[in-house]
């Protein structure tokens, strides 16, 4: 932590001087086209001027205010940001309670194989921190995923903070994300802020678009070939079981929905209609499920 904050406040302060620099140039520059776009205003009302060129130094004057706004804005922003970092301190208990490192997918349910991807999510306590100590955080983070990098373990990781608009993960593009969040598991730092991630999440679930996209992908799933198999998405893999148990987790609230006796006080209210409704689902998702592992099983028989 002191070598990154100090390679931070450093590259804060050059950047910080650099548009120092440039802010006085951008000013004379806006000066110079407000002036001669007021030139042109009188050369327009005696017709010695063209309304193409009007607007075209109109849009230059445009871009300009723009672009000076948002350095100054920056300047400002710098200059209340590298004092905060100077004062941030290397309290291992401090960072434990603002972080937390999780994680996701196939790792958070102990099911890694051998070609499986190491899923990390990594949460920052964004309410409880100021701009200084979260761009701290921030780079530790970088910074871990760099060292995991350069040992040659490959991650696919997620940033979160926990204030932040979750509404995204509602699309139906995205929907995937949501189990590998539910189903996480803390490697280090704040259980609480973990589970106010997930509580957070299921706040977003649109319940019948989350079920139905669940409820598609297991009947699309293919059948094995006959000398062949993918145990993750094929026709009695693993999904063929994660599947039920994700749908039971969002009507039911269940937050390790493989270990239904381990729960992290997170509960999902729905209207009594709904959750009777999705039991029908379930049943038929898990007869279903019978099914294709007692065929699955004959198949094995079969080609052993």
């Amino acid at each position: 932590i002191p070598l990154i904050k100090e390679r931070l406040v450093e590259e804060l302060n050059h950047e910080l001087n650099y548009k120092q620099k440039n802010l006085p140039e951008k000013k004379e520059k806006l000066t110079l086209l407000k002036e001669q776009i007021l030139e042109m205003e009188k050369n327009l009302e005696s017709g010695s001027s063209s309304s193409r060129e009007y607007r075209y130094f109109q849009e230059v004057e445009s871009q300009h205010e723009s672009e000076t706004r948002i350095l100054e804005e920056r300047i400002e922003e710098l200059q209340q940001l590298i004092p905060q970092i100077q004062e941030f301190t290397n309290d291992k208990n401090f960072v434990l309670n603002h972080l937390v490192i999780f994680a996701r997918g196939g790792y958070g349910r102990a099911e890694l194989g051998l070609s499986s991807d190491r899923d990390l999510g990594y949460c920052l306590d964004t309410n409880r921190l100021n701009n200084g100590e979260a761009e701290m955080l921030r780079q530790l983070i970088v910074h871990i995923e760099n060292l995991l990098r350069n040992s040659g373990v490959e991650t696919a990781h997620q940033y979160f903070e926990i204030d932040e608009d979750l509404s995204r993960f509602d699309e139906v593009n995205t929907l995937h994300t949501i189990p590998s969040i539910l189903e996480s598991r803390v490697l280090l730092g704040s259980e609480s802020l973990a589970t106010n991630l997930k509580n957070r999440f299921f706040q977003v679930i649109t319940f019948e678009p989350y079920v139905l996209n669940l409820v598609r992908s297991f009947s699309e799933s293919k059948e094995p070939e006959l000398n062949r198999m993918d145990l993750k998405m094929d026709y009695g893999g693993l999904r063929s079981l994660q599947i039920p148990l994700w749908i039971t987790a969002a009507t039911f609230g269940i937050a390790r929905p493989l270990n239904f006796c381990t729960t992290s006080g997170i509960s999902l209210r729905l209207p009594r209609s709904i959750i009777l409704m999705t039991k029908p689902v379930i049943l038929v998702v898990f007869r279903r499920i019978y099914s294709r592992i007692s065929s699955m099983t004959r198949w094995n028989v079969c080609t052993s």
